[in-house]
C-alpha cells in the first residue's frame, strides 16, 4: 500500500501538454537508455560454460566474462573468432564460425557446441597437385614482376638466447607440421600449377653473430639483411620460408625474422606457427618429445572442396547480387570523383609508394572494441567502413564508396572441415558498394553506422562467394567487373599473436619489405589497419606520383575524426538501437521496427508465431489476452522459499519461449519478442492460522478466481506465481502460462530444471544443467 503514494507523487511531477495528457517528448532519458550494456553478471555454470569462459577471457582480454555476456560486444571480430575456435578444440569442444556468430553468448554457444573430434588429422606427409583457390588466382593474375617477393615477415625480439641445433630441429618439426610451408609452383603451358615438394630440406636457418657492432651498426645490419632475405624466395625450388636469428650478445635479447611467401601463409597463421615453434624449441630444450596440437584439415583438402563448392547452386544463387553489386555504370559513378593530384598514368609502384599513419588512443580503441558494437549490434568492420565512407564523402563530394574489402576467408562452407589451425593463404578480396544515405554536415553517426551495417550484412557468405564464382565458376560471368581502385583492410588485434608467448616479442627494426619495389601496386589506395599495443593504428598507402602528401594526411585526418565521432555519439545516452539484419525472422523494415521498439525495452530477438502457435492465437481472436494453463502441486517438506523462487527466476531465464511476448497491432503478422531480464510476477501468502477446511476452500477459490483473470500476452512475462503456506512443512504452488507458450512434452523439462536449480540453491552449490537451445533454432 506504500507504493501508492509514493506513485501519485511522481505522477504530478510529469511534464504534461496542453489537453492535460503526459508530454512523451519532454521526459528524461531514462538512466537505463541502453540495458544491455549494464547486463548482469551470471557466473558460468556447466563444464562447456566454465571452457567457454575461460577460453573468451583469455582471447579477448577480458577479465570477467558471464554467460549472457555478447562474443562481438566484448570486443571480439571475425579473425579472434578462429582463435576460439582453435582453442575450443583442444579443449573438447567443436565450434564453427557459422555457430559462433549465429549464438553470440557463452549460455548460446554452449548449448549448441559439439563435442570435438578424437580422431586427429593425419599426421602423413601431404603430396600431390594442389588445385589454385580464388586468392591465389588472384595472385598470378596481377602478373606481377618479381613474384617471388610478395610476403609476410616478422621481426621478433627473443627473450632468451636460443641454441642452434634446439631451433634448426624445432623448425624440422614446424615444417613437418604444417604442409603450407613445402608448397611448389611452376609456370606450365600458361597456367601456374602448385604442388606439394616431398625433397628432404633442411631448415632454412640463418645464424648471424653481431654482438661486437654498436648499437647503430647492429640496427643498420638488422635491416640490411632482413630486406636481403625478403627477396631470397623461390617459388619454384623453394623455400616459401626464411627465419635469420640474430646473436646480439650476452646482455641483450636476440632477434629473430620469421619471411613466409603470402601463397602460403595469412594473418591466421601466424599464430599457430609460432605457437608451434614456441612449443617444440621448449619441449626439445627440455629433451621432450615434440608434441604439438593436432593438426586441422590439410590446405590441399580445403582447395579440393572449393572446385566442387564452385559448381553447387548455393554459390550461384549468389551471382545476381555480385552482378548488382559490380553494375559498371553504378561503378563509375563512385569512382569517377577519385581525383587525383597527378596524371593516372604514373610509374606507381611498390617502392616508390608512400605512407601516412593515424592511430586512435588506447581508450577509445577499448572503446571501439567493448562499448561501441552493443549500440547498434554492430561489429568493428561496420564501424571503420562507416568512417571510411564518412572521409570519403568529404573528399570527393560524392555518398557512393566503391572499395575491395579483404577478409579472413575461413568461413564455414563446408561443417565437416576444420582449418581453424590451418597454416596457408585463405584470404578472401571481394567488391563492396556503400551508400551513405545522409553525407551532409552536421551528419547523423547513428543513422549513418546502421545504414553501413545493413548494407553489410546483405553481403552473402561474408563476401567469399565472389572470388569463386569469379575464378572457379565455369560461366566467369564476373571476371570482367570493374575492379575498384582502393582496397580495405582491418587485420584485427594483431599484438595477441604474441600476447601469450613467453619467447617472442615485437622488435623495433624493420623486418624489411614486403614486397618488390619494382612491382605494380595492386590498388591506388590502401587503408590497412590493427590493434598493435592496445591502439588501432591505420596506415594510408598511396603513390606520391599520384596524390599529393598533404591530401592524404587530409584523408586519413578525416577518416581518424569521423572514427571518433562515431565512438562518441555512441558513448552518448540517446544513441543506441537497432536494425532489421538483428531480427532476420521477422521481416521488418527499419520504420516498422523503429516503432515497434519505442515501446519494447531489454529486447533480445523477434520471430514470427510458428503455425500451431498462429493458430492458437487466431482462436484468441487474434488478441493478446491469452487462454492459459494452471499447473499447481503441493509441496511437503522445510521449503526454502527464496531459493525455491530463485530457480524458477532462473529456469524462466533459461528458456526463450518463457520470457516472450507476442505483438500483433500495427504488425502484418503477430510476433514473438524475447526480453533479455524479466521480474516474475510472484505473490507468496502465509495461511497457517486458518483451519483446514478453510484452507481447502481458500485455495478452490484462488483457482477461480485466478482462472477469471486473463494473461496478457504482450506484457512480459506473460505467466504469474503463486505460493501458499499451509504449514510448516506444506505449501500450494501455482504457476499460470499462456498454452501458447508450453507443449506437453516441454511441462517435464521446465519442472525437472526448476527441481534441480531448486536442490542445487538449497545445498548452495553451482548447478550443472545444460544449456538450453533457444526456440528460434525450431522456428528457423
Amino acid at each position: 500500500d506504500y507504493m501508492v503514494p509514493a506513485a501519485f507523487v511522481f505522477l504530478e511531477k510529469l511534464p504534461l501538454t496542453a489537453s492535460g495528457k503526459v508530454d512523451r517528448k519532454a521526459l528524461p532519458i531514462p538512466e537505463r537508455q541502453r540495458p544491455e550494456l549494464a547486463r548482469q553478471y551470471i557466473a558460468p555454470r556447466t563444464a562447456a560454460e566454465k571452457t567457454l569462459t575461460a577460453i573468451w577471457s583469455k582471447a579477448l582480454r577480458v577479465e570477467q566474462v558471464g554467460i549472457n555476456d555478447n562474443f562481438f560486444e566484448l570486443g571480439g571480430d571475425s579473425i579472434l573468432s578462429i582463435q576460439i575456435i582453435s582453442s575450443a578444440r583442444r579443449e573438447g569442444l567443436k565450434l564453427t564460425p557459422k555457430l559462433l556468430f549465429a549464438n553470440q553468448t557463452i549460455a548460446a554457444l554452449a548449448a549448441v557446441a559439439g563435442v570435438a573430434d578424437e580422431e586427429k588429422a593425419s599426421d602423413e606427409i601431404i603430396t600431390g597437385d594442389v588445385p589454385l583457390t580464388p586468392i591465389e588466382h588472384w595472385f598470378f593474375e596481377q602478373n606481377l614482376v618479381d613474384l617471388q617477393h610478395y610476403n609476410q615477415a616478422f621481426l621478433f625480439e627473443v627473450t632468451e638466447t636460443l641454441d642452434r641445433a634446439l631451433l634448426e630441429a624445432a623448425l624440422g618439426e614446424l615444417s613437418r607440421h604444417h604442409d603450407a610451408l613445402r608448397l611448389r609452383y611452376v609456370h606450365e603451358e600458361n597456367n601456374w600449377r602448385q604442388y606439394y615438394s616431398t625433397a628432404a630440406e633442411p631448415a632454412p636457418l640463418a645464424w648471424i653473430d653481431i654482438p661486437k657492432l654498436p648499437g647503430a651498426e647492429q640496427r643498420a645490419a638488422i635491416e640490411s639483411i632482413c630486406a636481403t632475405q625478403q627477396a631470397s624466395l623461390n617459388l619454384q625450388n623453394g623455400p616459401l620460408w626464411r627465419i635469420v636469428y640474430f646473436n646480439l650478445g650476452a646482455d641483450q635479447p636476440g632477434r629473430l625474422l620469421f619471411v613466409v611467401h603470402h601463397l602460403a601463409v595469412d594473418g591466421i597463421s601466424w599464430r599457430p606457427l609460432l605457437e608451434d615453434l614456441e612449443t617444440a624449441y621448449h619441449q626439445l630444450k627440455a629433451k621432450e618429445k615434440v608434441s604439438l596440437p593436432a593438426k586441422t584439415a590439410p590446405y590441399k583438402l580445403w582447395a579440393d572442396r572449393l572446385q566442387q563448392f564452385a559448381k553447387s547452386e548455393s554459390v550461384k544463387k549468389e551471382l545476381p547480387f555480385w552482378i548488382s553489386a559490380t553494375d559498371p555504370v553504378a561503378v563509375a559513378a563512385a569512382l569517377k570523383p577519385l581525383a587525383m593530384d597527378a596524371p593516372a598514368s604514373a610509374s606507381n609502384t611498390e617502392g616508390a609508394a608512400r605512407k601516412v599513419k593515424v592511430t586512435l588512443d588506447a581508450d577509445a580503441t577499448q572503446a571501439l572494441l567493448q562499448t561501441v558494437p552493443a549500440v547498434y549490434n554492430t561489429q568493428i568492420n561496420d564501424v571503420l567502413l562507416t568512417a571510411l565512407a564518412r572521409s570519403w564523402s568529404k573528399w570527393t563530394g560524392t555518398r557512393l564508396l566503391y572499395v575491395n574489402l579483404e577478409g579472413h576467408g575461413r568461413e564455414n562452407l563446408f561443417e565437416d572441415v576444420d582449418i581453424s589451425r590451418t597454416v596457408g593463404w585463405f584470404t578472401s578480396i571481394f567488391p563492396v558498394r556503400l551508400e551513405l544515405n545522409d553525407s551532409g554536415d552536421p551528419w547523423r553517426p547513428g543513422e549513418a553506422l546502421k545504414s553501413v551495417k545493413e548494407q553489410m550484412r546483405r553481403i552473402p557468405q561474408r563476401g567469399v562467394g565472389n572470388g569463386i564464382l569469379r575464378y572457379l565458376s565455369e560461366d566467369g560471368e564476373l571476371s570482367s567487373r570493374p575492379e575498384p581502385a582502393m582496397v580495405f583492410n582491418y587485420f584485427g588485434q594483431f599484438d595477441q599473436a604474441v600476447a601469450a608467448s613467453k619467447l617472442f616479442r615485437f622488435a623495433a627494426e624493420s623486418s624489411g619489405p614486403w614486397h618488390s619495389p619494382r612491382q605494380k601496386r595492386c590498388h591506388v589506395l590502401e587503408m590497412n589497419g590493427l590493434i598493435m599495443d592496445s591502439k588501432l593504428e591505420f596506415e594510408c598507402g598511396y603513390h606520391p606520383t599520384l596524390y599529393d602528401e598533404k591530401t592524404m594526411q587530409h584523408f586519413a585526418a578525416e577518416f581518424l575524426q569521423a572514427l571518433k565521432e562515431v565512438i562518441a555519439h555512441c558513448q552518448s545516452p540517446q544513441a543506441g538501437g537497432r536494425t532489421p539484419s538483428d531480427f532476420p525472422l521477422a521481416h521488418l523494415d527499419q520504420a516498422s521496427l523503429d516503432h515497434l521498439l519505442t515501446e519494447q525495452r531489454d529486447v533480445e530477438d523477434m520471430y514470427p508465431l510458428s503455425p500451431i502457435q498462429t493458430l492458437f492465437f487466431s482462436a484468441n481472436h487474434g488478441t493478446a489476452q491469452s487462454g492459459f494453463d494452471q499447473w499447481h502441486c503441493t509441496l511437503n517438506g522445510q521449503l526454502q522459499v527464496a531459493e525455491f523462487e530463485r530457480a524458477w527466476t532462473e529456469t524462466i531465464r533459461r528458456h526463450t519461449i518463457l520470457r516472450s511476448t507476442v505483438l500483433s497491432a500495427g504488425l502484418p503478422e503477430p510476433l514473438q519478442v524475447v526480453h533479455r531480464e524479466i521480474r516474475l510476477p510472484w505473490t507468496t501468502e502465509d495461511r497457517r492460522n486458518i483451519p483446514r477446511e478453510q484452507q481447502r476452500a481458500h485455495w478452490d477459490s484462488l483457482l477461480k478466481q485466478d482462472r477469471t483473470e486473463p494473461l496478457d500476452l504482450a506484457q512480459a512475462p506473460a505467466m504469474r506465481f503463486r505460493l501458499v503456506r499451509l504449514a510448516d512443512d506444506k505449501w500450494k504452488f501455482l504457476w499460470t502460462v499462456p498454452a501458447l507458450l508450453l507443449d506437453g512434452w516441454s511441462w517435464p523439462l521446465v519442472f525437472r530444471d526448476a527441481s534441480q536449480l531448486y536442490e542445487a540453491y538449497a545445498r548452495n552449490v553451482s548447478p550443472q544443467l545444460e544449456s538450453a537451445r533457444p526456440y528460434r533454432e525450431y522456428l528457423q
